[in-house]
């Protein structure tokens, strides 16, 4: 058997046994939780090699775990990246889901978070909530996730005005502090082993763009391909998304 047929057979096997649950959708938190006494690795990087004299790039890292049935708390690493003006934080926190078997609505969830967030440039704490609702569709089995957020800018980052005065330059530094809404869409194309994806944060945060991927599932590892669309800059000014997940 050849190198190519290898690597087929390979895949084909990842195909065949069951995935397994994702705490994001590609930039939002997801309707799943690290299964129980589980451990689940995220690392997200963001790429752009042709907008700025050098490559762009940023990253988000997550280890979450199951503490029990529908429940996992998480240590994040977020903005980690080349950028002098980076803001990198460290967040510890929990995500907890509510199974609402009386809406008559096919796997109707109720999901909620709250992360406290420690800058460590600017030496600052913040924090994070958000709650959300979603469901599958029948037909389609395709879900649908929605809800809100509010957050501080140990993760969503500042607003920098630089002004000249006599040859002078300051630098006016405002927090953001975003309260925005939350969408994503995951749509099954081959049965639960590959998807296409959607999400979007509102507003003009770090986050806030429209993220748009395909993921694979295979037995413990999550891949997630796709590109960012920023909410008010040109599409060009966007970053490639590349995204793994582990369970252990």
């Amino acid at each position: 058997m050849n190198k190519l047929n290898l690597f087929t057979f390979a895949i084909l096997i990842c195909l065949i046994n069951r995935s397994y649950s994702q705490s994001l959708i590609a930039g939002i938190p997801s309707a799943d939780v690290a299964p129980e006494k589980r451990f689940m690795f995220t690392h997200e990087s963001q790429i752009n090699s042709w907008s700025y004299d050098k490559m762009k790039w940023n990253s988000f890292n997550f280890m979450c775990y199951g503490a029990a049935k529908n429940l996992e708390v998480t240590v994040s690493f977020a903005n980690i990246s080349n950028s002098p003006l980076s803001h990198e934080s460290l967040g510890l926190g929990f995500k907890k889901i509510i199974d609402l078997k009386s809406v008559p609505l096919p796997e109707m969830k109720f999901v909620f978070g709250q992360n406290v967030l420690f800058s460590s440039d600017r030496k600052s704490v913040g924090g994070w909530s958000y709650a959300m609702f979603s469901n599958k569709l029948d037909r389609t089995k395709t879900r649908l996730t929605y809800g809100l957020s509010y957050g501080s800018a140990e993760l969503f980052g500042y607003d920098t005005l630089s002004t000249t005065q006599n040859g002078i330059t300051e630098r006016k530094v405002t927090e953001r502090n975003p309260f925005s809404f939350m969408g994503g869409v995951e749509q099954p194309i081959y049965k639960d082993k590959f998807l296409i994806i959607a999400d979007w944060f509102s507003g003009t945060h770090d986050l806030g763009a429209l993220i748009s991927a395909i993921q694979l599932n295979f037995k413990h590892i999550v891949l997630i391909g796709g590109y960012k669309f920023p909410n008010l800059e040109a599409a060009k000014k966007g970053s490639v998304i590349m995204e793994i997940m582990y369970e252990f």
